[in-house]
């Protein structure tokens, strides 16, 4: 009866595990003024809230992605200066910082570890900055040149990607470079080519979309083979991110659940010893 229970715990914390793992993925749209939400899986769109003021909606030069912190960064290339945190419930600003140097920004993405900020230099390689506001390396990854309208994305925990042409390998892939050294790590091919606008990465799926069709692309970020493509309605998605949420109080019951069996099955071990010692 035990054995079947520790069975059934297991199933149901892998299940659980999984699904904690997928992060809520949101967007800019063209022509909507809004931050959405995406379901990956249908391709609705729902609208978040209003983009900080100043946002150009008809501009497809966007950069967004997730922090650990569970905020958003956003940028507007051409209309509003800067990076700036905001709330993902709402849209709401919470904080700018400056991005000297960096114009035509089209993609986003941040590394807690590294304390590192990564963006879209439009004809020049990806930008670092080290922190929010802190100093701007402009040739930080000479080696992948950024296509407009540049897609980026990353986890924050590590793992960052980037379309553009590598100039080592020659031709134009989804790049996977190292947030510390910029060295490319792996280079995965372009879903049917398409010239990607916005990128985001939730620790399980790479997701991208393209500037001149509505559909998004649900991708495996270590091949990248496609694992699911859908339609949505309303303007192309110029820029997405991935927020990770923490795990739930079901994932919790389960780390507690595994523990008492283990900590039962070690007191029952311990009984049975003293009891024919």
């Amino acid at each position: 009866m035990n054995k079947i229970f520790r069975v059934m715990l297991l199933t149901l914390c892998a299940i659980i595990t999984s699904q904690s793992q997928a992060g809520l993925i949101y967007g800019v749209q063209q022509n909507n003024p809004n931050l959405v939400l995406i379901d990956t899986m249908t391709g609705l769109i729902s609208n978040v809230g209003l983009l900080p003021a100043g946002a150009n909606v008809l501009d497809p030069v966007q950069g967004l992605t997730g922090m650990a912190n569970g905020t958003l960064l956003y940028t507007d290339g051409n209309a509003l200066p800067g990076v700036h945190m905001l709330n993902p419930s709402n849209a709401g600003l919470i904080m700018s910082y400056a991005l000297p140097g960096v114009a035509d920004r089209g993609g986003l993405s941040f590394d807690t570890p590294s304390n590192s900020l990564f963006s879209v230099n439009n004809g020049g390689p990806i930008a670092q900055q080290t922190g929010l506001g802190g100093a701007v390396n402009l040739g930080f990854i000479p080696v992948i040149g950024p296509n407009f309208p540049g897609g980026m994305g990353g986890d924050d925990f590590g793992r960052h990607f980037a379309q553009g042409r590598n100039t080592i390998v020659g031709g134009n892939f989804i790049n996977e470079f190292n947030p510390v050294t910029g060295a490319v790590l792996n280079t995965l091919p372009l879903p049917n080519n398409v010239d990607i606008s916005g990128m985001a990465y939730d620790g399980t799926f790479l997701y991208v979309s393209e500037l001149s069709t509505n559909f998004l692309y649900t991708l495996d970020p270590n091949t990248g083979a496609v694992f699911n493509v859908v339609p949505y309605a309303g303007g192309p998605l110029t820029a997405l991110a991935a927020v990770v949420p923490e795990p739930s109080s079901l994932a919790l019951f389960c780390l507690v659940g595994l523990c008492l069996v283990s900590v039962r099955k070690k007191l029952k071990g311990v009984t049975e010893n003293a009891l024919f010692s």
